[in-house]
């Protein structure tokens, strides 16, 4: 491994050194830049230092979309992982909280702010392609406007909604 420069010796003491000697048996070993990178592949050493081309034909084309997940690619593979975004689980949140809006005793004021916040969430959430930076703010909005209520039942579940809701649609945050 020294010879292909992927690791250097270093003597923990200096030939002068008493018990110097005895040592020379216990060397120490580093990593240089390039066993570094051997190292972080996840390669076996051998393959690293003698990789093989790739048999013609492999080529490997891949898009992936936000949130996607159990992506597989490889020889004999074909898989096309077309999955978006599903803001379903908002749509739904947003439908619920315009339907409380009576049960959560806001003032005028506030009622207006998170009936229109909540339309804006269903708006976004009901896109083609919802984007999750634009559902996200809306989301926060909503949560934000709806932590204004009075304690309640009703505002308790769609906190609880809520949270379940974007946990379904992002993945956390709630």
């Amino acid at each position: 491994m020294t010879e292909r420069d992927l690791v250097e010796l270093h003597h923990p003491m200096h030939w002068t050194d008493p018990g110097y000697r005895e040592s020379c048996a216990a060397q120490r070993l580093s990593l240089t830049r390039l066993g570094i990178d051997c190292a972080e592949s996840g390669m076996t050493v051998s393959d690293f230092l003698h990789p093989r081309p790739a048999a013609p034909g492999d080529i490997y084309n891949t898009t992936v979309h936000a949130g996607a997940q159990g992506t597989q690619i490889g020889r004999q593979n074909t898989m096309h992982n077309a999955w978006g975004l599903d803001a379903n689980a908002l749509l739904r949140f947003a439908g619920e909280v315009l339907a409380k809006l009576p049960e959560l005793r806001l003032d005028a004021p506030a009622e207006a702010e998170l009936e229109h916040e909540a339309d804006a969430l269903r708006d976004i959430a009901s896109a083609q392609r919802p984007d999750p930076t634009a559902l996200r703010r809306a989301y926060d909005a909503v949560m934000n406007a709806l932590g204004r209520a009075p304690e309640s039942t009703a505002g308790q579940w769609l906190h609880e909604a809520g949270t379940a809701a974007i946990n379904n649609v992002l993945g956390g945050g709630g």
